[in-house]
């Protein structure tokens, strides 16, 4: 690797994400509670790489799309499911072995309202 580039998207992401100068990736990862949006992916611009195939070699500069780390979001949907209790989604309901409407089930969490009230839109 010859340059490992800089993040430029999203920018309010601290600056862990990204490709080392020996070619380590950290892939995105982030607390969503403190994005200003919601950001699928990381991206990095100006990778400069060198290609080699055989007696062939090209250097190519490129932006490159980090993911979300498996870890990080695997902690967070596990947080996420363990808040998830019958009182938290009962809606009108008063027992669990008689539903007779339908449940609240959460539609965004952490710095989003974890289950939006009847009659409201879901913001997109």
């Amino acid at each position: 690797m010859k340059d490992p580039g800089a993040l430029d998207y999203p920018m309010d992401v601290a600056q862990t994400t990204g490709i080392a100068a020996d070619g380590k990736i950290t892939y995105f990862n982030a607390d969503p509670a403190t994005l200003a949006f919601a950001a699928h992916f990381a991206r990095v611009s100006g990778v400069e790489l060198t290609l080699t195939r055989g007696e062939s070699s090209a250097d190519i500069t490129a932006m490159v799309i980090l993911n979300w780390d498996l870890d990080t979001v695997r902690d967070y949907l596990e947080k996420a499911a363990a808040s998830v209790t019958f009182d938290t989604i009962r809606n009108q309901n008063t027992s669990e072995a008689e539903i007779i409407s339908d449940l609240q089930l959460p539609q965004r969490t952490g710095a989003y309202p974890f289950v939006t009230p009847p009659g409201h839109p879901i913001p997109s």
